[in-house]
Parts: C-alpha cells; sequence; structure tokens
C-alpha cells in the first residue's frame, strides 16, 4: 500500500500551485506580475506534470507578501483558494470529520509532498492535534506556505463538517495581526508552541459530513489509491544526490562518500553515474546550494553568517565568493 511517507521527493503538484495563483488573484494581487517577476508561467503550470521543488516557487510568495502588504498572505490565500483536487472530493466525502483527517493524512502527496499530517493521541486536556510536519528543509519552506496548509484544512473542515478547531498552534511567531488569525481560522491561535497543528475536540472529530455519499466514498478512495501508486516517486540520480546533498548541507561541506553510503552505492559507481547524466559531484553541490541561497536571503532575519552556516560554508567569506562565482554578484547586492 502507498502511503504520503513514501511519495518521494519534496514537491508540491503543479495543480495545487495554479489554485495558489487563483487564489492570489481573488485577493487582488497582480499574479501575471509575479509570474513574470519569478519565471512560473500559468500556461506551462497547466501543462506539467512532475511536481515543482520548493524552490521553484518559494521567491513567488516572498514577492507576493510583499505586494500584500503584511505577513499573514498565506491565510487569507487558504481560505480563498477554490475547490477541485481529488483528495478534497475524498476527505469531503469522509463519514465524519475524524475519517477526513485520516484521508488528508494518507493521501496528502497527492497534492503536496513538503508536508505530511499526523492525527495524535488525544490529550490530557481532551483535545486530539492535527500536526502538520515539513517534510523538507524547514528554513526552504516559506512561513506563509505553512500558515496556508493550515488555512486551507481549517476551512474546507469548516465547509464539509460545519466545525472549526478548538485550537490552532504554530511553532513560530505571528508574521501579521493575531486577528487576522483568528477571523480566518475561527479559534483562539498560539504562538511559538511545539508543533504546528489544529485541535480538535471529542465532538467535532466524529461530526458527520454534509454530504457523506458511502458509495461515491468508496470510489474515490479507490481512485486516489491507484493515482497515488502511480505517481512517480523516483528521480534521476542527479536529483537523488541533490536531496542527500541538501539533507546534509548543516553538517558542513558536502563530501562524497557519506552521500554514496546514504545513497547505498560506492563514490565510483556515484561519480560514474552522473557523469552519465553529464554531471558531477561539484555541479550538484554547486546547484543545491545555491537555489537554497537565493531561498536563505530572501528571509532578512538570517545573517550572511547564517545563510553561509546553513549551506554548510565555514565563515561567510567563503559563502560570498562561491556566491559570486555563480551569479557574478555579491550576495548582499541579491539581497538588497
Amino acid at each position: 500500500m502507498s502511503s504520503s511517507d513514501d511519495a518521494g521527493q519534496p514537491g508540491t503538484a503543479p495543480g495545487s500551485v495554479l489554485g495558489m495563483l487563483t487564489a492570489m488573484r481573488s485577493i487582488g494581487l497582480d499574479v501575471d506580475g509575479l509570474c513574470a517577476a519569478t519565471g512560473l508561467s500559468e500556461a506551462t503550470l497547466a501543462d506539467r506534470t512532475d511536481y515543482l521543488a520548493p524552490t521553484e516557487f518559494v521567491s513567488i510568495w516572498r514577492i507576493a507578501t510583499r505586494q500584500f502588504g503584511r505577513g499573514t498572505l498565506g491565510l487569507f490565500v487558504g481560505a480563498a483558494i477554490p475547490a477541485g483536487t481529488l483528495l478534497e472530493y475524498l476527505a469531503g466525502a469522509s463519514p465524519t470529520l475524524r475519517a477526513a483527517l485520516g484521508q488528508i493524512a494518507r493521501y496528502i502527496a497527492l497534492d503536496s509532498r513538503n508536508v505530511k499530517w499526523v492525527l495524535g493521541a488525544r490529550q490530557p486536556d481532551g483535545l486530539t492535534t492535527f500536526e502538520e510536519q515539513v517534510t523538507y528543509e524547514p528554513a526552504a519552506i516559506p512561513l506563509q506556505l505553512r500558515e496556508f496548509g493550515m488555512a486551507l484544512t481549517a476551512s474546507r473542515l469548516h465547509e464539509w463538517f460545519d466545525r472549526r478547531p478548538r485550537e490552532t498552534w504554530f511553532s513560530h511567531a505571528p508574521l501579521g495581526p493575531v486577528d487576522d488569525y483568528q477571523r480566518v481560522l475561527g479559534c483562539p491561535v498560539y504562538f511559538e508552541r511545539d508543533r504546528t497543528g489544529l485541535r480538535f475536540d471529542d465532538e467535532s472529530l466524529e461530526a458527520p459530513a454534509r454530504r457523506h455519499d458511502p458509495k461515491l466514498f468508496r470510489l474515490l478512495e479507490a481512485h486516489a489509491e491507484r493515482v497515488l501508486a502511480e505517481t512517480p516517486t523516483t528521480a534521476t540520480f542527479r536529483e537523488r544526490v541533490r536531496h542527500a546533498v541538501v539533507e546534509r548541507l548543516r553538517e558542513g561541506e558536502p563530501v562524497i562518500s557519506p552521500i554514496a553510503e546514504a545513497l547505498a552505492t560506492s563514490e565510483r559507481t556515484l561519480q560514474r553515474n552522473l557523469q552519465a547524466e553529464r554531471d558531477s559531484f561539484r555541479d550538484v553541490v554547486d546547484e543545491a546550494r545555491h537555489k537554497l541561497a537565493v531561498v536563505y536571503l530572501g528571509d532578512r532575519t538570517l545573517s550572511m553568517t547564517d545563510v553561509a552556516c546553513l549551506l554548510g560554508y565555514s565563515e561567510a567569506a567563503a559563502f560570498t565568493r562561491a556566491f559570486k562565482r555563480w551569479t557574478g554578484r555579491a550576495p548582499s547586492l541579491v539581497r538588497r
């Protein structure tokens, strides 16, 4: 049986990214300008089948947040995104809210591989947490995108089951007015907790769906299982190497031997396979660092030393030299 835990490399389905752009347009953002500024194209996304890596569309969230004027953009996009994915139809046809959470946890990879959802045990305070966990390098996922997922899930559950969470927890500080959170999520919101998730009482979890159809539910579940099983989970050897590099950048300068070990191969075979794809280990490392550097530079809470450390450099000067080699410009200029 397939599950979201083994659904392959991180990424977001192109249809989900199109939905985000549609929601951004509906709340008044200049989506054509955003696409022009970031190199994305709605027409290209409509024809695309492979998932977008976080680094491919993170810049659109950064620019859109500036255009929106406050950091809570993700909440409003999540609440405005149009319905229409297979996962949404399946969860909405579930018999109870608890069952819907189970479907979201199982099939979230149909929409996104950047996060997974985990339904926890009932806590002493009587509430159960539906926790969102990042599966990719956390600093590469904009907090607005995490808030987007929380608002989207909360708004759909309210639509399907007429229930709001009793509480919402975020592991980070508020990105904007707290009133925005409470208005969109419809419940008390708490920040800087040990996890991010929606919290429900027992009565809400057993709430029946407004439109449960047992036959439709069985058909949708069978279809979702088939689609998930047929969704490509493999990547080129180069992509597998790059993913292994990203996972280990915080440990320092990437070295080929532990990467080869992580991929259950030898150093010689790793190099030979990359050469077959007309690549080299150094090129893969440079690309991984370059793409993440652009993401990290967009976060002004990170100093140049922080960015260098996250990319595995021993000092900021080494990062600056590498960035100039990649782009011809100093990272400080790109940040400005």
